[in-house]
């Protein structure tokens, strides 16, 4: 039961306590070519860039957390092929995994994003593990059925290395608008890639945290 949430400063104790529940979004662009740096030094420490920019979003959550070894839920890919054609569905295939960050060692920000690429590729081995039937355990364990245990989610759709991944918006176009929203979540942050470069918003609960934050 080592699993621990990020001690953010709160100011309700539970989502059920807020009466109507809204999400904000805050995003920030990075253009492509601070973009395309990112990533070339992120190879260089052979780290993704996801990773990367996973780290530096680790770094401030500890800023703020009165725990500095906490665990950010992540989404994973978990399309099981239990039936012929599987791979041909069209779908959100994923369950998730939480990712240990310890931001309190006094580690470079190198030695942190490496530390966080060993353990995401250790949850993308075990993957046909449920996160959720681990976080169910955890629950029962601690007594915490109603609350959320992992409520910061680090959400990533940057595929590396796959070919005509701007078809996806030569046919669709641009986005106009995202807002992610899930059960149990009062933080996700969001990294999404486009031809203009890196889009990274923040999905909040505001009436969660103390005033301030974020």
């Amino acid at each position: 039961t080592g699993v621990q949430t990020c001690a953010l400063p709160i100011y309700v104790r539970s989502v059920s306590e807020i009466e109507n529940i809204r999400f904000k979004r805050r995003s920030f662009r990075i253009g492509n070519d601070s973009w395309q740096k990112i990533k070339d030094i992120s190879v260089n420490y052979a780290v993704s860039p996801s990773v990367a920019v996973m780290c530096a979003f680790a770094t401030v959550l500890g800023r703020y957390s009165k725990n500095k070894d906490f665990c950010i839920n992540t989404p994973i890919i978990n399309r099981v092929p239990v039936v012929d054609g599987a791979e041909e569905l069209i779908g959100e295939f994923s369950s998730f995994a939480p990712v240990e960050i310890n931001a309190g060692t006094g580690s470079t920000f190198a030695e942190n994003a490496l530390k966080i690429q060993e353990r995401n590729w250790f949850n993308v081995e075990n993957r046909f593990v449920s996160g959720t039937s681990i976080l169910r355990k955890i629950s029962k364990v601690r007594g915490m059925s109603n609350e959320a245990l992992l409520p910061i989610v680090f959400t990533s759709t940057i595929v590396q290395n796959v070919d005509d991944e701007q078809v996806f918006f030569d046919t669709f176009g641009d986005y106009s608008y995202l807002i992610s929203q899930t059960p149990q979540v009062y933080l996700d942050h969001t990294l999404v890639e486009d031809k203009n470069g890196i889009l990274i918003s923040w999905h909040t609960i505001d009436e969660m945290f103390a005033e301030g934050i974020p």
